[in-house]
Parts: C-alpha cells; structure tokens; sequence
C-alpha cells in the first residue's frame, strides 16, 4: 500500500513539474522572441534559448518523480525553473555575442536586468522550500546545477565583452573541473558541512559577473571585480577540498 501511495505521489509531482516546464517553455518563447525583435538579436537567439530550456528541462520530471520526497513539485523548484529559463536567455545572449553581436547600451542593460533578476530569485528559491516544508534532495541539486550554469554563462559573456581575461571563464569552469576530479578521487566524493561561506561566496561571484554586464562597469574595475570574486571562489572550493581530503 505504501509503494502504490509512493508511486502515486511520483506521478502527481512529476505530472506538475511537466506543467511547469511546459508554462515556462511558452513564456521562455515569448519572452525570447521579444527580445530578439526589440533589440536586434538573431534567429539563433530563439533556438539557442528554447533549445537549452528544452534539452535541460526534459529530465525535470523525471528527477523530480524520483528524488523530490514531497507531495507536489513547489513553488521554491518553480522559482528555480524560472530561473533556468532566464539563464537560457543569458546563455543565448553570450552565442550572439561570441557571434559578433556588439551590444548598445540598451541591449546590455536589459540583459544585466535578465541577470539581477535570476539572482533574486535565487535568494527566494531556497527561503520558500524551507518555508512551505519541501526542501528535498532533488531542489538542493536542481538549485546548484542551475547556479552553475548561470555562473558559467556569465563567465563567458564577461570575457566576450572584453570586461576580463579568458582567465574568468575560470569562475564558471571551476565546478565541473570540481565535479570531473570527483569522479577519479574517492575523496572528494565525501558529504561536505553545510556552510554559509560557501553560498555568500557564489552569491558574491554571481553578483559580481552579472553587474559586469552593466555598461558603466568597464576595465580596470571590472577587471579587478572578477579577480576578487575568482581568487574568492578558488579560496571556496581549496577549503572543501582540504576538509575532504582530510576527512571532515
């Protein structure tokens, strides 16, 4: 009786995240080909934003019928989704970019908007799963996995806009170097300690990626800007790695 109760609750979320996606895959379309007709964007702007939202989105269901122990799907992984869509727009605005598109100022401060909001709702995400009681394992990697393609996009768009060094493509880099080296050493597969230093840190590096995408933040100080936020996220990563290593 348990397994079949289980089984359906499987079913409702995964039946309310493919809602969800679906509504979010819609909103992406318009939102993206308003963006491309406002601001001069080409057509791989569409099919690289609705073509990342729908390759990444179609495992939704599926990880969330299997890992997300509660009743429905949530509003705290809607906000995370949502925030998934927009970063499908960043990460189509950096092909266009990286295609030779030169932003004017108007483009480029639409985009830092696009940015500061899925920072925003990267602070609520977290704060409604604790408050409505559906924290799960499946939210806590959607919200990671989510942040660091964000921080990865951002990276690339900094460097493409002459904000920093191939260098700071490094800020996004660094997690999937992290995740690879996992894979080979035993060690650093082990839990880690919650720990705060750890998300004000990648709050800080996201914030700071996304404010170079502002016009008026031009080298030198955007430079410096990456510098601080990369030797903040290396600092991050070289803590958890001692404490795995040593066993913490």
């Amino acid at each position: 009786m348990s397994n079949a109760l289980l089984t359906d609750s499987a079913r409702r979320v995964a039946l309310t995240a493919g809602c969800a996606v679906g509504a979010l895959a819609f909103l992406l379309a318009l939102g993206a080909s308003w963006l491309a007709g406002r601001l001069g964007f080409s057509a791989y702007f569409l099919y690289v934003a609705g073509g990342v939202f729908v390759l990444a989105a179609c495992f939704i269901p599926r990880q969330a019928a299997r890992f997300h122990q509660a009743p429905r799907f949530g509003l705290a992984n809607i906000l995370t989704l949502s925030r998934l869509a927009l970063t499908c727009l960043l990460a189509a605005f950096m092909v266009e970019v990286v295609r030779g598109y030169d932003p004017a100022d108007t483009a480029a401060w639409v985009v830092a908007a696009i940015a500061a909001i899925a920072l925003v709702l990267d602070g609520l995400d977290g704060f409604a799963a604790r408050r409505s009681g559906l924290a799960s394992a499946f939210g806590a990697r959607f919200d990671m996995e989510v942040d660091a393609f964000m921080i990865l996009v951002l990276s690339v768009v900094a460097f493409a806009l002459n904000k920093a060094g191939v260098w700071v493509i490094a800020s996004g880099l660094l997690r999937y170097v992290y995740v690879l080296a996992a894979s080979v050493a035993p060690a650093l597969s082990r839990p880690l300690a919650p720990a705060w230093r750890r998300k004000a840190i990648a709050v800080i590096q996201g914030a700071t990626l996304a404010a170079l995408l502002a016009p008026v933040v031009q080298p030198p100080v955007s430079t410096a800007a990456a510098v601080i936020a990369l030797l903040l996220l290396i600092y991050s990563f070289g803590a958890d790695i001692m404490a795995q290593v040593r066993g913490s």
